[in-house]
């Protein structure tokens, strides 16, 4: 018996505590449960601003049914500089209305006067974490839940659509 209020720590110890046939049902059903809260949050979120000369920010994220994703990128940080993309690929977790986005993947690239300028996929780390609100929005948020402000904006929070 595992209870409702438990851990997750308790959930493992509760499963080896089961036989086999019990500990496949209920691994069953926590990847029903998984899968649902992939399915709610699962779409394409954006959000963009600048303030004309010194500097434009861009950043889309796409959550995936199957727990995977995108987090991309793009500034510019003078009106004459080039246009900085960082694409992060990874996988994510939903707990309540928390979403930790784990990146393993980094592809870069840069256009400006010169051309386009793409660095192939490699391994890379790094964790982003947001807050889903009723309204279907992302609030970027810290590990801790503080909110993040968007670049260029003065004061405006990072909020997705």
């Amino acid at each position: 018996w595992i209870p409702c209020s438990a851990k997750e720590e308790d959930i493992f110890k509760g499963l080896q505590d089961m036989s086999p046939e019990d500990r496949k049902k209920v691994q069953e059903a926590l990847k029903i449960i998984e899968t649902e809260s992939f399915k709610k949050v699962a779409r394409s979120y954006g959000c963009s601003g600048g303030d004309g000369d010194w500097g434009d920010y861009s950043m889309r994220v796409t959550l995936a049914s199957d727990g995977t994703g995108t987090v991309k990128e793009t500034s510019v940080m003078f009106r004459d500089s080039p246009e900085e993309t960082e694409t992060w690929y990874g996988s994510y977790t939903v707990k309540g209305d928390f979403i930790s986005f784990s990146a393993s993947e980094l592809e870069t690239s840069s256009s400006g006067a010169a051309g386009v300028h793409t660095e192939p996929k490699k391994p890379g780390k790094k964790e982003f974490f947001f807050r889903s609100t009723e309204d279907q929005t992302l609030l970027q948020v810290s590990s801790k839940g503080e909110e993040f402000d968007m670049p260029f904006a003065d004061g405006k929070k990072k909020i997705l659509k």
